[in-house]
């Protein structure tokens, strides 16, 4: 049976994940520039809705480790943009205010994004550290060192 899916453009241009820090504008961008259809990219995927894509990107969904190798296998990323693009993801799906800084880490950690956009991390580090500060207001010693540990036991997990 032949598929049916839009393949996009033959050569698209390159869209550079290091230029983004939400993983939803890039594969918004990346969508764009190859022309798929949301119906197409599922196809490719084999995800099983055909606007999951739309959802993601709109933030009504977000990306699991079952979404990984699918996305892979479509975003062609090399190894350091895929593991920058799952920081990224991390980052922006992060829900702790602890858990979010130390995605974020991970993400600023990439020299591309220190030499493109070193005032927007400076930025978002100094919203990040105000937003953890005002979430362990109120806490004792002991209640901040368990907050932290439960995030080092969620991350120990993945």
């Amino acid at each position: 049976m032949k598929s049916r899916v839009k393949l996009g453009v033959k050569n698209p241009k390159r869209v550079d994940v290091f230029k983004y820090l939400d993983y939803r504008e890039f594969l918004s961008d990346y969508r764009d520039a190859c022309g798929f259809s949301y119906r197409g990219f599922a196809e490719l995927t084999g995800m099983k809705s055909p606007n999951f894509l739309k959802l993601v990107i709109i933030g009504q969904r977000g990306l699991g480790d079952r979404s990984r190798l699918p996305f892979k296998k479509v975003l062609k990323l090399t190894v350091n943009e895929d593991r920058f693009f799952w920081n990224l993801v991390a980052f922006n799906q992060a829900k702790d205010p602890l858990e979010r800084i130390i995605s974020f880490t991970k993400v600023a950690r990439s020299n591309i994004i220190m030499r493109t956009k070193a005032d927007e991390v400076r930025e978002i580090y100094s919203r990040l550290i105000i937003e953890f500060k005002d979430s362990v207001q109120g806490l004792d010693h002991e209640g901040v060192l368990e907050m932290c540990k439960d995030i080092k036991r969620g991350q120990d997990d993945t």
